[in-house]
């Protein structure tokens, strides 16, 4: 994001983000984000729990899901950006809500690592969390695993993100 100056007003050129909101570069970039999501949640609910038989297996899905975060942070803080500067224009709140969605698709992935992560033995998982690609991020992993023994099951933390999207979210 770059300053400029119209007068006495400061403009804020958002192209580094896109070139154009709901332009060609955007659209390829929803469009891999999303089959990118739907291609980990597919791996992470056929992945048992984690073992070292399927440690290399969750290591990717960690890996997949934190690179869809950030991808989904940078489309949410430009469009946060541009609800801010344009309060008036409906598509916005319409981008947000295809956000909310697809926030609600990655805690679908979260609910499969809670499982996976409760169920390790707590020797393996410490193991786990010293690999190599996942040491940078060990803190927020043992965090999950933390969270993960105040969840419910699986299909009920389904059914709650589901009701979200209706819930608290739609509020926005």
């Amino acid at each position: 994001m770059t300053a400029g100056t119209a007068g006495n007003q400061r403009l804020w050129r958002l192209e580094g983000y896109f070139p154009d909101f709901d332009g060609p570069q955007m659209t390829a970039f929803k469009a891999e984000l999303k089959d990118a999501i739907q291609r980990t949640a597919a791996a992470a609910r056929k992945t048992p729990d984690l073992e070292p038989s399927s440690a290399a297996a969750w290591e990717k899905i960690v890996l997949a899901l934190e690179d869809a975060q950030m991808h989904l942070e940078h489309w949410s803080s430009y469009v946060s950006c541009l609800e801010a500067a344009h309060a008036d224009e409906e598509a916005y709140p319409r981008e947000r809500a295809a956000i909310n969605r697809t926030r609600a698709e990655l805690a679908r992935i979260e609910i499969e690592l809670f499982r996976a992560f409760r169920a390790a033995d707590d020797g393996f998982f410490d193991r786990f969390v010293r690999r190599p690609a996942l040491e940078p991020i060990a803190y927020a992993l043992e965090r999950i695993r933390t969270r993960s023994r105040f969840r419910m099951a699986p299909d009920m933390e389904r059914l709650a993100t589901d009701l979200n999207l209706d819930g608290i979210q739609a509020w926005g």
